[in-house]
This record gives structure tokens, sequence and C-alpha cells, in this order.
């Protein structure tokens, strides 16, 4: 994964990291309580000090409700948005259905 990298560790990757840690938590417990997502972010932290490496150092945040929601629908319309593309159109038996949602 590319973002793992030293080299990819801008604020929107860490960004989209904490919408993924918030979006798991959320399927195992219907939400992203900010005590357990605390317990990732300090794990992240503690292995950025064990390590040499600085991924995400002090910028992976619990993203309130209104955020994550945000976030969850951009990147679903991302999503189908790529699905649409016209070298997979042939391929996709929904293509018809997630134009209708754009």
């Amino acid at each position: 994964m590319f973002f793992l990298s030293n080299k990819y560790n801008g604020k929107g990757t860490c960004k989209y990291i904490s919408y993924l840690l918030c979006d798991e938590i959320r399927k195992k417990h219907g939400i992203c309580d900010e005590t357990t997502f605390n317990m990732f972010k300090d794990f992240v932290d503690t292995y950025n000090n064990d390590t040499t490496n600085s991924v995400c150092m002090n910028q992976v945040e619990h993203l309130n409700v209104y955020e994550f929601i945000k976030m969850k629908a951009l990147y679903e319309l991302y999503d189908i948005y790529m699905s649409l593309s016209p070298r997979y159109a042939l391929q996709n038996n929904n293509y018809c259905v997630y134009m209708l949602k754009l």
C-alpha cells in the first residue's frame, strides 16, 4: 500500500486512515466511540515512536459523526464513479442503476 510509506504521509492520507479506522469500529460496534478509536490512535503513535516510521505521527484524529457521514458519502460516490469508467461499462451489471445515483 503506497500510503503506508514515509513518502506519502500527508494530511489527506492520515484523514483517510482516520476514516477507515472509524468505519471498521462502526461496523463492529455500531458507533465509532472516541475511547475505542484512541486505542488504535495510541497504537499508531507507539508504533511510530518505536520505529523510524513517521506515518501519520500525531495526525490520526477521531471523526465526529457528521464528518464521518460526509466522508463516507464522498468515498461511496467515488467508488460508483470509478465503476462507471467506460472500460468497465460492459462488465458492470449495475451500470444503469449507478448512473441514476449520479
